[in-house]
């Protein structure tokens, strides 16, 4: 049988129409997110074969779920708000009193337990109540002269640093911190302080004063000058001479020492 080569007119595809993907191509690879806008395929060739696809736009830059986030831009700390004296004092007032409770709970626990060792010995209830409650008053004023103690040398620590701060305010000099730490109050001290560096001043000021008001004095070599000890001599010869005028006179008594 004989068959004549006709030539195939390729009949043209919709448009719209896209090459199915075949299944190894969902296998192997992951579909990339269509553009804005769809491409369509070129018309199949002859021989029954596809066009290349036009080549789609670069995706866009995606970030790996691994890759850390960017640190944020550090912000400044806020700043720290500055103490009073008396906030500073109503602390510490309310810190001692926290420690007593403190030390006062405690000492009622190990009265209790002292109570109960007690009793578990024998002792009548009645009478192991009185030691224990014997043996917390110790522990009380145990605790107490030991937290005096502890505030008597914050206490002097305390009116060190006082009395060297107000000698470091008004330019005082070391051996004036003993009589700084004479007062027990700031106040005082402050013008204490002061007080001495006033009067430190004001000594110095008449110590000047009196320094620029004392004359200058020259140097006596006991020979006069020559002038003074020429005239000296003539009227020394004049006495001698018998010349009895004051100036011969006292001339005399000066050479002999009498005046």
């Amino acid at each position: 049988m004989v068959t004549e080569n006709v030539e195939q007119t390729p009949v043209a595809q919709d448009a719209s129409a896209e090459a199915a993907p075949t299944e190894s191509a969902f296998d192997e690879f992951t579909p990339e997110p269509a553009g804005p806008e769809s491409v369509e395929p070129d018309a199949p060739i002859e021989g029954g074969e596809a066009a290349p696809a036009a080549s789609a736009p670069p995706p866009a830059p995606t970030v790996s779920p691994g890759a850390a986030p960017s640190a944020p831009a550090p912000q400044p700390d806020p700043a720290t708000p500055q103490l009073t004296p008396e906030q500073i004092q109503k602390m510490m007032q309310e810190s001692a009193r926290y420690e007593q409770i403190q030390a006062q709970a405690e000492v009622q626990r190990q009265s209790d337990t002292y109570r109960q060792q007690l009793e578990a010995q024998g002792f009548e209830p009645e009478h192991a109540e009185q030691a224990a409650n014997a043996y917390a008053q110790s522990q009380q004023q145990q605790t107490q002269l030991i937290q005096r103690a502890d505030e008597y040398g914050k206490f002097l620590q305390g009116q060190q640093r006082a009395a060297e701060h107000f000698a470091d305010k008004y330019k005082l000099a070391i051996s004036d911190l003993n009589e700084l730490r004479q007062y027990n109050d700031e106040v005082q001290m402050e013008k204490a302080a002061a007080k001495l560096a006033h009067d430190r001043a004001r000594d110095d000021e008449l110590a000047k004063f009196k320094q620029s008001r004392v004359p200058a004095q020259s140097l006596d070599n006991s020979q006069g000058s020559p002038e003074v000890a020429a005239n000296e001599g003539s009227w020394l010869d004049k006495y001698n001479g018998g010349d009895r005028s004051p100036n011969a006179v006292s001339a005399a008594k000066r050479a002999a020492g009498l005046s």
